[in-house]
């Protein structure tokens, strides 16, 4: 499944039977591509995004994701919510991908997800030119992730015959 297939998908309380807001992103751990909330926008423009632990994800469903949302654990206010602080997947997409001996892949477009967990399993990389390419590759331990560039190992590029 991709990110982009859940992007604003409505996010539904299962204690109150109440709509929250809408998928806005996945809160994702520094250098890591471990899922860790959800940031969820309850609407307008002014209104700022709740992120809800990933822990209280209950499902991930057609129409919505539900959720066990515990109120006090997950305040609005960012000096009492510390995952406020932590990248999203809005982060992530747009960074370019370069192999370690320097050859630029392409840029991030999209993140594969595990459809029942949210983990990222991968990224969706399109390489510029007249005709627009699509790859996909695998998250794996030898990627380096930068403030805007992800490192992709040079076996990993052959392997996918994205190399030399």
């Amino acid at each position: 499944m991709k990110f982009s297939e859940i992007k604003n998908r409505a996010v539904v309380d299962l204690n109150t039977a109440q709509k929250i807001g809408n998928l806005e992103s996945l809160v994702v751990k520094p250098g890591s591509p471990e899922v860790v909330g959800l940031k969820v926008k309850a609407g307008g423009i002014f209104t700022s995004a709740e992120v809800i632990p990933i822990s209280q994800l209950q499902s991930i469903g057609q129409d919505a994701i539900t959720v066990s949302h515990l109120e006090a654990a997950t305040t609005p206010d960012k000096s009492q919510n510390p995952m406020h602080d932590l990248p999203d997947l809005s982060s992530i997409i747009g960074h370019q991908v370069v192999t370690q001996s320097g050859k630029l892949i392409g840029d991030v477009d999209d993140v594969s997800i595990d459809p029942i967990t949210l983990a990222i399993t991968g990224f969706v990389v399109s390489q510029s030119g007249l005709f627009t390419k699509k790859h996909q590759f695998p998250i794996t331990s030898d990627l380096n992730f930068g403030a805007k560039i992800i490192i992709m190992p040079d076996a990993l590029a052959t392997q996918l015959g994205l190399g030399q």
